[in-house]
């Protein structure tokens, strides 16, 4: 690792650990136990995105499972998880293809479901992205952001998600095809793989594109040939519509866990035109950017590293826990060379970017979404850098 770089994501790691159990505290002060399920100061059941995954697993094995996306019918369940209390609102909002990978958690009990989903999680992050840093300060950074806190509290599949970006990086030139079934899985996420046609193409990688597009086709035949074509007409129809409701506006605790430009400005109190415009202008200065930073580096790193920051700016529908990759990205930058001023800062935003844009939501000021165009400043200063190959770790 560079000169001064380990000892200040050592000193920083601190801090982020401070935040990362402050936001735990937070999660679980004043939680109860009801019918043996943990609730916590939201009053959702303890690692409620898995609650939704779960029930995906259980559906996959039902009749009908379109009837999931019904709003009506699926908060009636959930209101039968918590008998007397009325459970918050969830959304069935994943396409139907998710079902045949959370079948095998449909068949055990939640709390074993969940379990072994979170140390799955955990053990795939560090073997995939920690362990091949043989750096201590580099390992402990990835563990400690308030990202992977937030990911962990909610169930989430950002580790998962987050693993597969960094095993593409290495990957991607020796296993091509490996790589195309495994960004087809990233379809079940559709909002994170806007970029990976365009970058696949752009680094002419023409065999993982063939083999993406090939293992997506028979993912999503699998599930109409299982489930029939009325779940994916569900999706289409009543999935992806109340999903977008939730851009147009929900709780500024929401709004703010979504650093997009969109929900900046849904969070500031603009109107859904003056919102999508915004977004739009973002979108289309990071597509630009992608585009030019990927032909002007020879970079892997860069090159990879930008369709990540561009995706995270692309979309305007993108949770905090969504960001953990990017602290892997500024820790493998960390083993270039020496962070600058304006480095360290943009590494302190980012850690910092799940409360800050809170904050901000809270007080309905836009600005969050700034934060990760730092990150794509700092990538096109480096596109010309020619990093020590034995420095860098694969």
């Amino acid at each position: 690792m560079a000169k001064g770089n380990e000892a200040f994501i050592r000193g920083f790691s601190g801090a982020a650990s401070l935040l990362s159990l402050g936001i735990l505290y937070l999660v679980f002060n004043g939680s109860v136990i009801i019918n043996a399920y943990l609730i916590d100061s939201q009053n959702y059941i303890v690692g409620r995105d898995f609650v939704n995954f779960w029930q995906y697993g259980i559906a996959a094995w039902q009749d009908a499972p379109e009837r999931f996306y019904e709003p009506y019918f699926y908060n009636a369940r959930l209101d039968l998880l918590t008998p007397g209390q009325d459970y918050p609102d969830q959304l069935w909002s994943y396409p139907p293809h998710f079902m045949l990978l959370m079948a095998p958690f449909g068949l055990i009990s939640y709390h074993v479901a969940l379990a072994v989903f979170t140390v799955a999680g955990l053990i795939v992050w560090w073997a995939v992205a920690a362990k091949p840093l043989a750096n201590r300060s580099a390992s402990l950074a990835l563990f400690t952001s308030p990202f992977l806190a937030i990911c962990l509290v909610s169930g989430q599949l950002s580790l998962f998600v987050a693993a597969i970006f960094v095993w593409l990086y290495r990957n991607l030139d020796t296993r091509p095809v490996l790589s195309g079934v495994l960004i087809a899985l990233l379809t079940v996420k559709p909002h994170l793989g806007l970029l990976i046609p365009l970058y696949l193409i752009l680094t002419q990688r023409w065999q993982v594109f063939i083999a993406a597009a090939l293992a997506s086709l028979v993912f999503i035949g699998l599930s109409l040939l299982i489930h029939g074509i009325g779940v994916w007409q569900a999706y289409l129809d009543l999935g992806v519509k109340y999903q977008a409701q939730i851009l147009e506006g929900s709780t500024t605790l929401v709004d703010g866990l979504m650093p997009t430009a969109l929900m900046n400005m849904v969070a500031a109190g603009a109107g859904s035109s003056l919102a999508i415009f915004t977004h739009a202008i973002f979108a289309i200065a990071a597509i630009v950017w992608f585009y030019a930073t990927v032909l002007k580096s020879n970079d892997h790193l860069i090159q990879f590293a930008a369709l990540l920051v561009a995706t995270y700016i692309l979309s305007p529908y993108m949770m905090a826990y969504d960001f953990i990759a990017l602290i892997w990205v500024m820790v493998m930058l960390a083993y270039r060379k020496p962070f600058d001023q304006f480095q360290k800062m943009t590494f302190r935003l980012i850690v910092f970017l799940p409360v800050i844009s809170v904050l901000l939501a809270q007080m309905a000021i836009p600005g969050s979404a700034i934060i990760p165009v730092l990150l794509a400043f700092w990538l096109w200063t480096c596109r010309h850098d020619q990093p020590i190959a034995q420095d860098i770790p694969r």
